[in-house]
């Protein structure tokens, strides 16, 4: 494993540039604080990761899309250790810099960024087919069989172009959406316009950015925007002030990581850390898009990927090892 990352839950007042904003917490919320069930992965070298790209749980399986690797990592539902999907390269079933993946009937869809393309393979990891994109992928979400929601994240130097781009599973263009938020500050633009694209409830799909400026954004799967809910009352937002060339800019911290499960949204909030930074965070908020926040689970440590499946969530922690907690109450 990589040399370890420790990130530590600032206590008392942090370095002025970080604000947390929160609402009025509403006295319905249920808090729960989830359990480590299998303590012993702590230890383990076949659950070390390198730089996870996503997570996902299907049927009996834990999938960990691992960017350094080029590659994705397969687990038993109890962690242990099943197999790899892919290596390095440019042929069929290999990767290069995979930026993200979805499964949706038993396949496979993975981002197969650096060589523009989406790769589609069993969820054994045998080889169907893929197709061909105009751009790097940066995430994709399989709505259904014929019907595929691909992101990219543009520089924001040139033209402005819509950032989520609907293909069928032949690689035809069907549609587009989404235009970026710009200010003509590029990096800024960049932090601002990240985002994970979610399958949600029946015929739709959600865009979940990182930042508070434009949190939530639900589509159908013709592209259509449905609705832009706001955050729920009481959820966290945490400012940040950024020391631009020029100027200073803030920026919102909304979203580390989401799932969504059941019809709700899972949100990983960012948390702050001792240098006055946002980093990853141990608080998951609960609500349907557009609905109240039902609950907030606490987890035992700091996470930057997250998948949930009933009352377990499965879990990247900031050290890059795979975690496996329960709740209850929820």
């Amino acid at each position: 494993m990589a040399g370890k990352r420790t990130w530590t839950r600032a206590a008392g007042a942090v370095a002025a540039m970080v604000l947390l904003v929160v609402s009025a917490f509403p006295s319905d919320v249920r808090r729960v604080r989830a359990r480590d069930i299998h303590p012993e992965l702590r230890t383990s070298r076949e659950a070390e990761l390198g730089l996870t790209a996503g997570m996902l749980y299907d049927r009996e399986f834990i999938y960990v899309l691992d960017r350094s690797d080029h590659a994705v990592r397969v687990y038993e539902k109890n962690g242990r250790f099943r197999k790899t999907i892919g290596r390095r390269g440019q042929g069929p079933g290999e990767f290069n810099t995979p930026s993200g993946f979805s499964i949706l009937e038993g396949k496979l869809y993975v981002a197969d960024s650096a060589n523009a393309r989406i790769q589609i393979l069993t969820r054994d990891g045998d080889y169907l087919s893929s197709l061909k994109v105009p751009f790097r992928p940066a995430d994709v979400a399989a709505l259904t069989r014929d019907v595929i929601a691909v992101s990219y994240l543009q520089s924001f130097s040139g033209e402005k172009v819509n950032m989520i781009h609907g293909f069928s599973s032949t690689g035809v263009k069907l549609w587009e959406c989404l235009e970026p938020a710009l200010t003509g500050d590029s990096v800024f633009d960049t932090m601002v316009n990240r985002f994970l694209i979610l399958p949600g409830g029946p015929g739709e799909f959600l865009a979940v950015f990182k930042s508070e400026q434009a949190p939530l954004r639900r589509f159908a799967h013709d592209g259509k925007l449905i609705a832009s809910p706001a955050p729920p009352r009481g959820f966290p937002l945490k400012g940040l002030t950024l020391p631009l060339p020029g100027r200073k800019r803030k920026l919102t911290g909304f979203c580390w990581h989401a799932a969504f499960s059941d019809g709700r949204l899972f949100v990983l909030s960012p948390d702050r850390t001792e240098e006055g930074d946002l980093g990853p965070g141990f608080e998951v908020y609960v609500f349907v898009p557009g609905g109240p926040l039902e609950a907030v689970i606490q987890l035992p440590d700091h996470v930057v990927r997250i998948s949930v499946d009933g009352n377990r969530i499965y879990a990247v922690d900031a050290d890059r090892i795979l975690r496996i907690y329960q709740f209850e109450g929820l």
